[in-house]
């Protein structure tokens, strides 16, 4: 390859932190959230050792994530979440994904799609109830219509009935994350007293460590997979997966008064040495932690001076005077015995460790290693 930048993917740590999770609730089933690339983390390559890991099933937002795990010959049920499939109804039977449903009209749509398939079996939906997000799902009022319309259909059954809480990382949010549980709560009893034995889910993965309540009978596990704890507290049970590396491109001599960078942002208070990396916003990388973020070379934190470019940012060698050309930088991880985490890279951003892994861009190498498998180049 033609730049050391990387993102180094530790499938073990997948299986270690799915361990994990199902210890904190062994009676639940555990889905593994993948959307958005697996969180950055790969697709393809994080579904395949949570499938080794005995995860029971995945969640996508969209029908086309759970088109590619099907085509790379992943088997467990997929679930999509952000119920939007367009003119996609039938494609959903065809690649037998699970989907969440929360308008009439995708309802009516998929009871078409099943007949017009001859599916021999009904299709099981999972239904979504707003219980405060104001963002997709259905009222109580509406929800129960969508209820009704499955009992009348002989081409559908309820497979579940899930909702997404606002805040269950939250302490401070406590009161209303129990009030979305009781609402959700009272609506599951409503849909039991009518004899349907769904799947019950509301736990995320800030809520399923927290929020006995949520749990039910599904987690829907999605940072904590990564080895990432949604609160921000440090976790020595999660061993996060994904270290971001680099190496020091170019070091340069600046005098008092020397610039660095666009638009001038940072100028040399003394004489020092700077160390180019090539990483920028292009790569992912947050160009709001200018001047703020750090890096590690040499085991030493250093911090991000001038502004992150496309494709470059520029790090303050002053604590390692030895550092030079070719030397390790990690941008995400540990070297030595420092560590820089998604949250402190969200907090010297302004954003969250959510937008941090996500963020990586396609044209960062992704080298996934595992004990079993050793190390596979992927997107």
């Amino acid at each position: 390859m033609f730049r050391a930048t990387r993102a180094e993917i530790d499938l073990d740590a997948i299986g270690q932190n799915l361990a994990w999770i199902r210890g904190v609730a062994p009676g639940c089933a555990l889905y593994a959230m993948v959307k958005a690339n697996a969180y950055g983390h790969g697709l393809v390559e994080v579904a395949r050792a949570a499938a080794v890991a005995k995860v029971d099933g995945f969640g996508v937002a969209l029908v086309e994530e759970g088109i590619v795990l099907r085509d790379a010959g992943i088997e467990l049920p997929v679930v999509v979440l952000n119920g939007l499939y367009g003119n996609g109804h039938r494609e959903v039977l065809e690649r037998d994904l699970v989907p969440v449903v929360y308008r009439e009209a995708d309802l009516v749509a998929f009871e078409a799609a099943v007949r017009a398939t001859g599916r021999s079996t009904p299709l099981g939906v999972h239904l979504k109830l707003d219980t405060g997000m104001s963002r997709l799902g259905c009222d109580e009022r509406e929800f129960r219509k969508l209820v009704e319309g499955i009992e009348s259909s002989p081409g559908l059954r309820l497979a579940g009935v899930m909702t997404h809480l606002s805040a269950g990382e939250d302490p401070a949010e406590d009161d209303f994350s129990m009030e979305q549980i009781q609402r959700f709560g009272a609506m599951v009893d409503w849909v039991r007293s009518r004899g349907h034995a769904p799947w019950i889910h509301a736990a995320n993965s800030g809520a399923l460590v927290r929020l006995p309540p949520s749990r039910f009978d599904l987690l829907r596990a999605g940072l904590l997979v990564y080895g990432i704890d949604p609160s921000g507290k440090a976790n020595a049970d999660l061993r996060p997966a994904m270290r971001w590396v680099s190496s020091v491109a170019m070091v340069h001599e600046l005098s008092p008064g020397d610039s660095v960078g666009y638009n001038r942002t940072f100028r040399a208070p003394r004489s020092m040495r700077v160390g180019t990396i090539p990483m920028g916003y292009g790569d992912g990388y947050l160009r709001s932690g200018s001047n703020r973020a750090k890096a590690l070379v040499g085991g030493q934190l250093c911090p991000v001076v001038g502004r992150i470019s496309m494709d470059l940012l520029t790090v303050d060698l002053s604590s390692v005077p030895g550092a030079g050309v070719g030397d390790e930088a990690v941008l995400l991880g540990a070297q030595g015995g420092e560590c820089i985490t998604a949250h402190d890279l969200g907090a010297w951003a302004g954003t969250s460790a959510y937008e941090v892994v996500t963020n990586l861009s396609a044209r960062v190498r992704r080298v996934h290693r595992a004990t079993t498998t050793g190390e596979v180049d992927g997107g």
